[in-house]
């Protein structure tokens, strides 16, 4: 009883925090060169469970990105990649604990220039008597019911690459904070810090 207290007390700190923190809608389509280029959007409305956790989405057994609370991403399937079979089968896998229940994995036939939107939902439910469970969930959205949810969030993707002013780091190399800039390896970034809830 006191764990699951001291649990809901965590919990109102990070509603009070993230409240006031949640950043407003910046969704675009993305225009690609070419028509029959596919568009693969990642979106996570925002919600206030499991906020502090940011599962990894893997694309074809590859790890591309997190995925943050309140934010979408896209990845774009160029004209090349259908050539020799079409459609292309891809794999899309969210990376979570063993303890989160849910549907964390999803196989689609993906056609040229198709636009494809996947949620990734998430849930932290409370029974009488019983533990707390935890859940991550990916499916596939309507466009229309997509496009109404992807709009209240934010893009977390690199818009672009700044260069090192410091002379001594001309080899340094940038990575994706996951916000709409990158830093050098060599410095600090919240980003690279490591959430305790994250396991």
């Amino acid at each position: 009883m006191k764990n699951i207290i001291a649990l809901m007390a965590q919990m109102l700190v990070v509603f009070i925090l993230a409240s006031c923190s949640v950043k407003t809608g910046t969704f675009n389509e993305v225009v690609t060169a070419s028509s029959q280029d596919s568009v693969v959007y990642i979106y996570r409305p925002h919600s206030m469970s499991n906020v502090l956790v940011s599962p990894k989405m893997l694309i074809d057994g590859q790890q591309k990105f997190k995925i943050d609370n309140n934010s979408y991403r896209y990845v774009v399937l160029t004209d090349e990649e259908h050539l020799k079979d079409h459609p292309v089968k891809h794999v899309f896998e969210i990376e979570v604990a063993e303890r989160y229940s849910g549907i964390h994995r999803l196989r689609l036939n993906i056609e040229q220039g198709e636009k494809v939107f996947l949620r990734v939902s998430t849930l932290l439910k409370f029974e009488e008597k019983q533990p707390y469970s935890r859940s991550f969930t990916l499916e596939q959205i309507d466009r229309a019911i997509a496009l109404n949810e992807i709009r209240e969030t934010h893009y977390a993707g690199e818009h672009n690459t700044k260069k090192s002013n410091n002379p001594m780091n001309e080899n340094s190399k940038t990575v994706e904070t996951g916000i709409n800039n990158s830093v050098p390896e060599d410095q600090f970034s919240i980003s690279r810090t490591r959430n305790p809830f994250d396991k």
